[in-house]
């Protein structure tokens, strides 16, 4: 849609599909690549997802909400919410990434200067690691 504001785009690890953060939609766009064609993931009203990543195993998708300062997990197959982790008030989560393993997630918090480690067995966070002020 116009004035949708896309803010990140990650690919599923089979090639088969891609998804993008519209942050001012407060959704996540499917894109089929072999059936060349796009579908709407809706968040919470009011959310304004700025990153995402997907399990290696193509799974879930981990998405942030700027706006209430969270993070979604995703079950790509479904396309529903099963699980979100509540962050720190002010933590203004701008970027995921999930290691290669699948065992954990870091989220850069560009508010609070830290990198939060998440458990992705457990969905919960692991500890917080401390950036220098600014």
């Amino acid at each position: 849609p116009e004035g949708c504001d896309p803010s990140y785009i990650a690919v599923s690890p089979d090639g088969k599909h891609a998804y993008c953060c519209l942050i001012s939609a407060g959704a996540v766009v499917v894109l089929d690549t072999s059936k060349r064609t796009i579908s709407m993931l809706q968040l919470p009203e009011g959310s304004q997802p700025s990153a995402l990543a997907i399990t290696p195993c193509g799974t879930f998708i981990y998405v942030t909400d700027i706006y209430y300062e969270r993070i979604y997990v995703i079950r790509s197959q479904t396309g529903t919410i099963v699980k979100t982790i509540a962050l720190i008030p002010g933590s203004d989560p701008q970027s995921i990434v999930i290691t290669p393993d699948g065992s954990l997630a870091y989220v850069a918090n560009r508010g609070s200067d830290e990198i939060m480690a998440i458990n992705l067995s457990r969905n919960e966070m692991l500890t917080m690691i401390d950036l220098p002020e600014g």
